[in-house]
């Protein structure tokens, strides 16, 4: 149940934590099958610091730039029967980006780290292997 500190039932809360929650499943699923495309791709499970969206061509696992990595969520979210949109929502991969140099005043450049190095990767546990 949702309710508030005046104990009143508020459906757009209930509504927003539902929405979350897809997306978070989503956004599982999507990083399931990039796992599984980081692995048939270097014939071995990604270390904590190496990309699930990497660029293809490369021998080492490089992340791409963002619209390479938005391609590859869309394909994996596609294979997985998930919204692609919900997923780069999730991301903040929504939106169009700027190159950080036009868009950013020098003196914030050196704090902020561009999309494709900070969602190229995420820290995933592998996954134990099912009875299905």
């Amino acid at each position: 149940m949702c309710f508030r500190n005046s104990g009143r039932f508020v459906v757009s809360d209930c509504r927003r934590g539902l929405i979350e929650e897809r997306m978070a499943i989503a956004t599982l699923e999507v990083f399931r099958i990039r796992y599984r495309a980081f692995y048939e791709r270097f014939g071995r499970d990604p270390l904590p610091d190496e990309p699930l969206f990497f660029d293809p061509a490369q021998d080492q696992p490089v992340a791409p730039d963002c619209a390479v990595i938005r391609a590859q969520v869309l394909k994996a979210a596609s294979s997985a029967g998930v919204d692609g949109r919900m997923v780069l929502s999730f991301m903040r991969l929504d939106r169009l980006t700027r190159p950080l140099e036009s868009s950013t005043p020098a003196a914030w450049r050196h704090r902020i780290t561009p999309d494709r190095d900070r969602l190229a990767w995420l820290p995933i546990a592998p996954e134990e292997p099912s009875s299905k």
